[in-house]
């Protein structure tokens, strides 16, 4: 390893002559110029920076060739379990929007069934579900609120804001009643939601299995120390541990991304 430290420091050594130089007695004399450097020095210069990475990685991979594998599993686990932490998290977004998404159709269906105006059933709705708050603020400058119910579908769980923005054009270009359209977004609404609720039961046993499987490697690592086996000298002195420890990480993680896939609720 003393070796491939000198030879970095030399190639280092090397580079920094060859990109500095150094100046001419004319440059002294006369002040900078225009720069005469040929094509050959600066390929010299990129095969000595590209040798000192090369080196780099080789001295990397000699002082961290027995944790290489551990800092590799453990990359692809942590990004893994990001992943699901950040997909449970928009999960979770969705299914609370989608509720305030259902409770406002029906409450503005209500409102307009005992004879308010749209404006002012739109204002009550508001007040259950903040997630309309933009509607009444466009409103109440006299902005597009179709557009702006349009706009709000686009984030997760709020695709029930589409039909509301069409009917509320749609009553806005007619002048027939919001109240009936109201209603029957509201109606199909709460008809999917059942579904979705329904689906999530459904696929809840699939997901749990499926981390139930992916934390088994552990199990069987504790296993391992209970009857004296050591697994992780195994796993960080050899190259078929290195290999067994990336590769269990890998399809362990290549799992829970596959289920979350097929078992998206959105599909």
């Amino acid at each position: 390893m003393t070796g491939t430290i000198v030879i970095v420091v030399g190639l280092g050594a090397v580079a920094g002559v060859l990109l500095l130089g150094s100046p001419r007695p004319s440059r002294l004399l006369t002040g900078p110029a225009r720069s005469t450097a040929s094509p050959h020095r600066h390929l010299v210069t990129g095969a000595v920076v590209v040798g000192i990475g090369v080196v780099a990685v080789i001295l990397a991979g000699e002082l961290f060739s027995k944790w290489l594998a551990f800092i590799v599993a453990g990359g692809e686990i942590a990004a893994t379990v990001i992943w699901l932490v950040s997909r449970g998290v928009t999960g979770r977004r969705a299914a609370s929007n989608e509720r305030q998404v259902i409770r406002a159709c029906s409450v503005i269906a209500g409102q307009l069934d005992t004879g308010e105006i749209p404006a002012r059933a739109l204002a009550i709705a508001a007040e259950d579900a903040p997630l309309l708050a933009p509607t009444v603020g466009a409103l109440a400058v006299g902005g597009d609120v179709a557009a702006e119910l349009a706009q709000l579908a686009g984030q997760p769980g709020c695709a029930g804001l589409a039909e509301m923005a069409r009917g509320w054009r749609l009553c806005e270009r007619t002048g027939m009643p919001l109240a009936p359209l109201m209603r029957q977004v509201a109606d199909s609404l709460v008809q999917l939601g059942d579904i979705r609720d329904q689906r999530r039961a459904e696929l809840a046993s699939s997901r749990s299995t499926s981390r139930l499987l992916a934390g088994l490697p552990v199990v069987g690592i504790g296993m391992g120390f209970l009857v004296n086996a050591n697994p992780l000298d195994f796993l960080s002195s050899s190259l078929a541990g290195h290999l067994c420890l990336i590769g269990a990480a890998t399809m362990a993680s290549a799992g829970l991304i596959w289920t979350e896939v097929l078992t998206r609720e959105d599909g």
